[in-house]
């Protein structure tokens, strides 16, 4: 269900691998290496790419992506849309399409915890440099999803390790209540808002169902 797409396809040695630890984890693996120094410009990037008969569910309901996150290196990582199915060139590599990408790290001090990606975040990429002007990503129509490291030209390198329970889509939305007026212990009189954000989640397809196919 996933396949590599690492900077080997461009003259780079970097690699990585989406795994289980054994049959029995509730967690998968993302891990390999950036090796920029092979490349003529310091992109290097390794990344896992959704293949074959994984179908998407339709997200045009949600409004963010949230990883639960078990362990994270520290490193930047970047996850990848794309609401079109890339055609293949003569020498049978696909071709470059517009990706919908949203860079992340796991800020908290042991490396795990809850990492929300909104899609009002994710920016259009070609060819891994910006593009202005695209059409808005289809969240009802994704055909591929991808998981990367890249080396930022340099800023990046050596082992990476991304430990991943699931992803999973969700719908923040606000709750419409009135404020209320409530009265201090001092006798002052002032408002408070209880609008609050609410949220009901759909599970993504946990990454350890799509390697288990």
């Amino acid at each position: 269900m996933f396949k590599a797409v690492d900077d080997r396809v461009r003259g780079g040695k970097s690699k990585s691998s989406l795994s289980q630890e054994n049959t029995h984890s509730t967690y998968v693996r993302f891990r390999g290496k950036l090796n920029p120094t092979v490349l003529r410009t310091p992109a290097a990037f390794a990344s896992q790419r959704t293949v074959g008969r994984w179908v998407a569910p339709d997200l045009s309901d949600y409004n963010a992506l949230v990883l639960d996150v078990k362990s994270s290196d520290g490193k930047t990582y970047t996850i990848s849309a794309k609401d079109n199915e890339p055609g293949k060139r003569p020498d049978g590599r696909l071709e470059s399409t517009v990706s919908w990408e949203h860079e992340f790290h796991c800020p908290t001090e042991n490396g795990s915890g809850r990492v929300v990606l909104h899609f009002k975040d994710f920016e259009a990429f070609y060819r891994g440099k910006r593009k202005d002007g695209a059409d808005p990503m289809n969240w009802s129509n994704i055909r591929s999803l991808s998981i990367m490291c890249r080396s930022f030209f340099g800023k990046q390198a050596g082992p990476f390790e991304l430990q991943l329970y699931s992803i999973t889509a969700y719908r923040y939305r606000p709750t419409i209540q009135p404020s209320l007026e409530m009265v201090t212990d001092d006798g002052i009189r002032e408002k408070v808002d209880y609008n609050k954000e609410s949220r009901r989640t759909r599970v993504f397809r946990t990454l350890r169902s799509l390697i288990c196919g």
